[in-house]
């Protein structure tokens, strides 16, 4: 359980980096080319050179140096399972397990079960105890995808863990012992508006979004399409063995202007 002073802490230290970081990005820096042979080390699998992905790289190496809960927000497609792995490759926990679940993707009726088990019983077809993705995430990360979907009964039972670490399976008479798993979460939808609305608790947001990362779709950043359009390219044509000769011009600028851009992949 993390109180209050413990989640101003974990923000001040996040604001305090990024300040130095605007310091130091005040001058030129010749040493951000990476030869395609290298090892790439894991903020810069992030592609691009914008400003914003700069800011990116920075914002996921300040959460990976805290234990606190995470936010991820973004539009769909824009890669934010890809930023909460980084996170948990870079953190202390990196040698213990990172589990996604994508809450959108479980019917509610199994939501319970996938989150926090069962035990023998407990329901038809329940043969056996089985743990759920949170026991499973014991001493790593959890990733739980699209928690804006998730109803207003399932938040309140994911509160109630994040208050207490402990795990009561489906069926059984008592909670369990005490699971240590950082949680990280991620949504396409504004939180906020569903917390004035009143379809999402007040007080699971804040629980969550101790860090907040937001991952911006490509119209944001266009400034990177030529890399991404590069290096996607190269990996194709290796992939398939094919020679790429290069773009037309028209393509080039096709590329750019034309597009809307909807979100687009940061990562590889």
């Amino acid at each position: 359980m993390q109180g209050r002073g413990g989640n101003d802490a974990a923000r001040g230290s996040c604001a305090a980096d990024r300040a130095e970081t605007s310091y130091r990005s005040s001058f030129p820096d010749t040493t951000m080319t990476i030869p395609l042979t290298m090892t790439i080390p894991l903020t810069n699998r992030l592609i691009g050179r914008s400003a914003a992905i700069h800011g990116l790289r920075d914002e996921v190496s300040c959460a990976a140096r805290s234990d606190a809960k995470v936010l991820i927000t973004g539009e769909s497609g824009v890669g934010k399972e890809v930023a909460a792995r980084l996170v948990h490759d870079q953190s202390a926990r990196r040698n213990g397990p990172f589990v996604p679940i994508n809450c959108a993707g479980v019917p509610e009726t199994l939501l319970e079960a996938e989150l926090f088990g069962h035990v023998r019983g407990s329901f038809t077809d329940a043969y056996r105890d089985r743990a759920g993705v949170l026991e499973s995430a014991h001493r790593g990360s959890i990733f739980l995808d699209e928690i804006g979907e998730m109803s207003l009964r399932m938040q309140g039972l994911l509160l109630r863990f994040l208050e207490t670490g402990e795990i009561q399976r489906i069926g059984a008479g008592r909670a369990g012992a005490a699971v240590d798993a950082r949680v990280i979460a991620a949504t396409n939808r504004p939180l906020r508006e569903h917390v004035e609305e009143g379809s999402f608790r007040t007080d699971l947001y804040y629980r969550l979004n101790v860090l907040s990362i937001y991952l911006p779709p490509l119209r944001e950043r266009r400034s990177d399409i030529p890399i991404l359009v590069r290096r996607f390219i190269r990996d194709l044509s290796a992939q398939h063995d094919r020679p790429f000769p290069g773009l037309s011009a028209e393509a080039d600028r096709s590329r750019q202007t034309r597009l809307r851009w909807p979100a687009r992949p940061l990562a590889t």
